[in-house]
């Protein structure tokens, strides 16, 4: 074996194990057959299309995907850049910040509509945090930064040479958003309430729309309306204080906008990975919440002094519980699970902290942080309802992943964001339109 052929090779542990043994030896044979004489190393071109081909292999990557990666792209400029005319028109006034450089470079993208200028706005987005610290103005606040970021890569990956015609919708679609916002009556003034509710109740119906569509015509709006849905799930949570909803800190976390991001991102994944039919293993997920639970305990023992709330104590028990009932836990999965849970965990006491490493109310905090172990019990709850066998074990588990998720969830239910009820309709209506089951023999099906 040559040393390009060895090197080939181990680029192709970034594909699945099943499609590497079927197709592994063709791959290497054509980039072999392509390479010149005495050439030593794989190019980077050839490379980087290699791990871009795998990635979508992972996380199956259909024509489906394309056609809706192609259709959602244009909408999320216009998105994007009605959010930021709105914000721009109706916010900055209030409360100057570093943001109209911003908003200006995707009024301007929306207006080129080329991947080079939308690319420009993604990077002067990331920046301006940043640029911040140099000025005395403040930084836009990140829950209009990781959006904005999210459509820009979004219109990148699917925006084709659009015509006069579309550059023309485009803009008209932005500046439909950007007034339509204005009616809305903002909750309260400043910089979260009017966007966190005008555009996500604006945004949310564009995603319904969109999914409307996709009843009639097929995946590709499907997959268009879920991509949206995913950068639209940081709009729209309703302060659970605002409705005085009985929740407190120290017995139960109040869904808030760390709640309603996670909740909908992780609904809108669930989805994709359905459509694409993936659907996890029993160790992986047991890893997942072993391992959460594991970082949970860590960051709590490093940052109470005191005895643990009530819900840090039902966090750990009912993650520790939906391990051991899926089985022996992957070790890879544990590891990475800790230490996502640790570093999730610290970066959200910093941040619900003012970005201070020093905070007065740990309890607060740690209650806080435990909104975070949604995420393992929706990656186990997803596998549940995927396995093609249902053991006791299993049914206990499924009722701990839901019946936890749903402790932390239904309660607030009047806080929830618009994208989480149109998401939630849209579930209930194909759930009653396929009779539950997507599949033949999955455990839906088999219980109902």
């Amino acid at each position: 074996m040559t040393p390009l052929e060895r090197r080939c090779r181990r680029l192709l542990l970034a594909y699945p194990p099943g499609y590497r043994a079927e197709r592994g030896d063709e791959i290497v044979s054509t980039l072999l057959d392509e390479a010149r004489p005495g050439q030593r190393y794989p190019t980077l071109r050839d490379a980087i299309d290699l791990l871009i081909h795998a990635t979508r292999r992972r996380v199956g990557v259909t024509a489906d995907f394309d056609a809706g990666l192609a259709i959602a792209a244009p909408w999320a400029l216009a998105i994007a850049a009605g959010i930021s005319a709105f914000v721009w028109w109706q916010v900055e006034p209030l409360i100057p910040t570093v943001g109209p450089a911003v908003y200006a470079a995707w009024v301007l993208a929306a207006m080129v509509a080329r991947r080079f200028a939308v690319a420009m706005a993604v990077a002067i987005t990331a920046i301006a945090p940043f640029a911040a610290l140099s000025t005395s103005a403040e930084r836009p606040p990140l829950w209009i930064v990781v959006p904005l970021i999210v459509l820009g890569l979004i219109t990148c990956g699917g925006m084709l040479k659009p015509t006069a015609e579309q550059r023309l919708n485009i803009v008209a679609s932005a500046a439909a958003i950007a007034v339509t916002c204005a009616p809305i009556k903002p909750a309260l003034p400043g910089y979260y309430q009017p966007v966190l509710t005008r555009v996500g109740i604006v945004v949310a119906v564009g995603v319904l729309a969109m999914m409307t569509l996709a009843l009639r015509r097929g995946r590709p709006y499907l997959y268009a309306a879920l991509l949206l849905a995913v950068p639209a799930a940081w709009f729209g949570p309703i302060d659970a204080v605002n409705w005085q909803i009985g929740l407190d800190y120290v017995t139960a976390a109040r869904f808030g906008r760390l709640a309603h991001v996670v909740t909908a991102t992780c609904v809108v994944i669930a989805m994709l990975s359905w459509l694409s039919r993936q659907s996890g293993t029993a160790s992986r997920a047991s890893g997942l919440a072993l391992g959460g639970g594991a970082g949970y305990t860590l960051f709590l023992t490093l940052t109470l002094d005191g005895a643990w709330p009530s819900a840090s104590i039902a966090t750990v028990t009912a993650l520790g519980l939906l391990g051991l009932l899926l089985g022996r836990p992957s070790l890879t999965a544990s590891l990475i699970g800790a230490a996502t849970y640790f570093t999730l965990g610290v970066a959200v006491g910093v941040y619900s902290n003012n970005w201070s490493s020093t905070w007065p109310t740990p309890a607060r905090t740690a209650v806080l942080v435990a909104m975070l172990s949604l995420l393992p019990c929706a990656y186990a709850a997803f596998h549940l309802l995927r396995a093609t066998q249902l053991t006791w074990r299993h049914a206990a588990a499924m009722v701990v992943s839901l019946g936890w998720t749903g402790y932390l969830t239904v309660p607030a239910v009047m806080a929830w964001g618009p994208l989480l009820w149109v998401l939630t309709a849209v579930t209930a209506i194909a759930a009653i339109r396929r009779r539950i089951s997507h599949e033949p023999g999955s455990i839906v099906r088999r219980i109902l």
